[in-house]
């Protein structure tokens, strides 16, 4: 089954550029295009992650980021299609959630490697 993803919401979307802000300062843009529309950053920023905002999330360091999604590291596995809620750690948990979806998971050597779509997923 595909995974289609309406686009991300207005403040969704001032959050992913802000992120992308925050990883193109150090990181590296990938030249590899490939398939892709829009270019990736790969950066390691701090992360949180949670499947419920009402609960307690946990700290995943970023691999890469782009305007339509992400890929971090996590110690477990997640499920293709799992919907999830990203942030970057701030403090004072100030950041804005942004709600994605799973799309791949990868076991490697830092644990699995996450790749999600950002936006409210539909199935």
């Amino acid at each position: 089954m595909a995974i289609r993803n309406n686009p991300p919401a207005e403040k969704d979307l001032k959050s992913v550029a802000h992120l992308i802000e925050s990883a193109a300062d150090c990181g590296e843009v990938d030249s590899y295009a490939g398939k892709r529309h829009t270019a990736r950053i790969s950066e390691g920023v701090q992360l949180e992650m949670t499947e419920d905002v009402n609960k307690k999330a946990v700290a995943v360091s970023m691999h890469n980021v782009s305007e339509t999604g992400c890929a971090f590291w996590i110690k477990r596995k997640l499920e293709t299609h799992t919907p999830l809620f990203l942030r970057e750690f701030t403090e004072d948990n100030s950041g804005a959630w942004m709600p994605a979806r799973v799309t791949h998971c990868t076991q490697g050597i830092r644990g699995f490697l996450i790749g999600v779509a950002f936006g409210k997923a539909t199935d």
